[in-house]
């Protein structure tokens, strides 16, 4: 299945997805990449030793989103230890997690796997 970027202007905090099925329906984001900044900066907590010891970078996380544009099942695919893949999957535990629009009006909904590479570096500037 090949890969897509959806946030094709941050790449370097971007999501990428692929299908379940090879339908190509790529669920696109109902925020943009201003609004996805500042959900990052107003929930984001970096850990204190991570700062100390200078162990930021980016994790991995893949996750689903559903028929309804919630996300699901997060897993860490790139682990940053240092207590920062713990922090990426309580972002979606977070009630305010932003939602994912799910292409609707073409009729069809499908489950589509997203990755996010996060970038921690980013926030500590």
């Amino acid at each position: 299945m090949e890969i897509i970027e959806v946030f094709k202007s941050e790449p370097k905090n971007g999501a990428k997805s692929h299908d379940h099925n090879t339908s190509g329906i790529i669920p696109q984001t109902i925020f943009n990449n201003k609004t996805w900044k500042n959900f990052l900066s107003q929930n984001l907590h970096i850990p204190m030793d991570a700062i100390k010891w200078g162990q930021l970078g980016t994790v991995e996380v893949e996750f689903v989103v559903d028929e309804r544009g919630n996300s699901l099942q997060p897993s860490i695919l790139k682990s940053g230890g240092w207590g920062r893949d713990e922090e990426v999957l309580r972002l979606f535990t977070l009630v305010d997690f932003p939602k994912f629009n799910t292409n609707q009006d073409i009729g069809e909904e499908l489950p589509t796997k997203i990755i996010l590479p996060l970038n921690f570096d980013q926030f500590t500037q």
